[in-house]
């Protein structure tokens, strides 16, 4: 939701429909972004290595109740934006360190016409398990 001061100087919602929209369909970033975060400062916090693993697991979980990125959208926001990872569109520092969101562009950055965008969300769920090990299938990450 967009915010404005209004006469008084209180802040209140704008009502500006297409940005509303525009923030609306950016949101499985948002939240995929933040899940994804969780798992990588868990990491650090424990000394462990096993984020990603544990990420993936998560999102088995949500792609065997829905493959629409807006069923869950933390956990399928999160295997999205680690397959952007993946892929190269964007780096695993620019999520943790926040610096994704340092503009108000991100919702532009990653809007849902650019193909890199429409590929991640359409093909979040695409990753398998082999000998215990998660990892996307490798048409998912084809360029």
């Amino acid at each position: 939701m967009t915010f404005g001061v209004n006469e008084r100087g209180y802040y209140e919602p704008l009502e500006q429909p297409a940005i509303e929209a525009k923030h609306g369909a950016g949101r499985w970033l948002v939240e995929g972004t933040a899940d994804y975060f969780s798992y990588m400062i868990n990491d650090q916090i424990n000394g462990t290595t096993n984020g990603i693993q544990m990420m993936f697991a998560a999102a088995n979980v949500a792609a065997n109740e829905s493959k629409d990125i807006n069923s869950d959208q933390a956990k399928s926001g999160a295997a999205a934006v680690r397959l952007l990872i993946e892929r190269g569109v964007i780096t695993e520092d620019e999520i943790v360190s926040g610096s994704i969101f340092e503009t108000c562009d991100w919702v532009d950055t990653f809007g849902a016409a650019l193909p890199s965008v429409i590929h991640a969300k359409a093909n979040w769920h695409q990753f398998e398990n082999v000998g215990g090990a998660w990892g996307f299938k490798a048409a998912a990450l084809q360029q």
